[in-house]
C-alpha cells in the first residue's frame, strides 16, 4: 500500500514518527511538503503523488498552506483515495476534509494505523474523543432498504 503524506514542512518530529510507523506496516510512504519553494509545479505535483498513492494522510498544523491542502484533499477525492486528517497542535481544519474525509483523528498510532491499513475509520473532536462522522455525500451511503421485503 502507497501512502502520501501532506505536511507544511514545520512538524518534523511527528512526520518521521508517522513515516516510521506506515513502513512498520510494510507501507510505501511518499511525501510532500506544501511549503516547498517551487509554487508554480506544487499543484502538479500534489495531483501527481495523490494519483500513485492508496491513501492520503494529511498533517494538520497552524503552518499548513489552506489552498493546497485543498488542492490534495479533492484531487484524492475525484480519485477515489481515503483521506485521513491527522490533527497537530493548533491544528486548522479545512472544510473539505469533514466534506471529503475518511477520518479525522488526533496524532495517534492505533488510529492512524486501523484507518490506513484496516479501513477502519474515526472522527475524534478537539480533546480526542470519538465524534460522529459528518453526515455528507461521502459519508452517506448506506444500502437501500429491501423493497421486496415489503412485497
Amino acid at each position: 500500500m502507497k501512502v502520501l503524506l501532506v505536511h507544511s514542512g514545520s512538524c518534523e518530529p511527528e512526520l518521521r514518527q508517522l513515516r516510521h510507523w506506515l513502513e512498520a506496516e510494510n507501507c510505501e510512504v511518499a511525501i510532500v511538503d506544501l511549503n516547498h519553494p517551487d509554487e508554480q509545479s506544487q499543484t502538479k505535483a500534489i495531483t501527481e503523488s495523490v494519483s500513485e498513492c492508496d491513501s492520503v494522510v494529511v498533517l494538520m498544523d497552524s503552518q499548513l498552506p489552506l489552498p493546497e491542502v485543498q488542492v490534495a484533499i479533492l484531487a484524492a477525492n475525484a480519485k477515489g483515495k481515503k483521506i485521513l486528517g491527522v490533527k497537530l497542535a493548533a491544528a486548522v481544519v479545512v472544510d473539505a476534509l469533514e466534506k471529503f474525509g475518511s477520518s479525522l483523528i488526533g496524532f495517534n498510532r492505533e488510529l492512524i494505523i486501523d484507518a490506513v491499513c484496516e479501513d477502519r475509520f474515526a472522527w475524534t473532536d478537539e480533546e480526542g474523543r470519538p465524534r460522529e462522522e459528518p453526515e455528507t455525500e461521502r459519508h452517506k451511503c448506506k444500502k437501500p432498504a429491501n423493497r421486496n421485503a415489503a412485497a
